[in-house]
């Protein structure tokens, strides 16, 4: 971890809240790294980045672990299954339009629910948090090795004065 002892007063519930439910995803979705580790030459622990720093006019934390990665077929399946898209949406999904559905409401690929998973409460409104900070949020990942978000924030003097106007 760096940089979070800087995060500007008026972000810090947001950065909590956003962190918790990252770690939450990243320590559920744990199963899968094990099932990949093996064909990849994974340590059985796994390793989270984060990162918060000043970026341009604005803020940047970047979460990173080195888990399973996202597939886009499990998303759009579990986004049928949940009857979220339809199977005819899905398969005219691109990845981008893929990733999208994690921040959907009611999305999980979580079979079981549990209190930190499969409610399909979570990233949605981490999302919701980011946007309205005026804030964007961005997903990679490399299945089998690696996913990342970046969240980008505006200076957080421009987020107040528009909370406030």
């Amino acid at each position: 971890m760096a940089g979070l002892t800087d995060v500007p007063p008026a972000y810090a519930p947001t950065i909590k809240d956003c962190l918790i439910q990252m770690l939450r995803n990243a320590a559920v979705h744990a199963s899968s790294r094990r099932k990949c580790g093996r064909a990849h030459t994974k340590q059985e622990i796994g390793a989270v980045s984060v990162h918060f720093r000043k970026a341009g006019d604005g803020y940047e934390l970047v979460f990173e672990d080195d888990g399973a990665g996202i597939a886009t077929e499990t998303l759009k399946s579990a986004a049928v299954r949940r009857q979220l898209i339809s199977e005819e949406e899905s398969r005219g999904m691109d990845t981008r339009a893929a990733m999208a559905l994690i921040f959907r409401p009611g999305f999980s690929t979580q079979e079981d629910v549990s209190m930190d998973a499969g409610r399909g409460v979570g990233m949605d409104v981490v999302a919701r948090s980011v946007y309205a900070l005026g804030g964007k949020i961005g997903v990679s990942t490399h299945p089998g090795r690696f996913t990342r978000f970046k969240i980008l924030l505006p200076a957080a003097a421009q987020a107040v004065s528009t909370a406030v106007a």
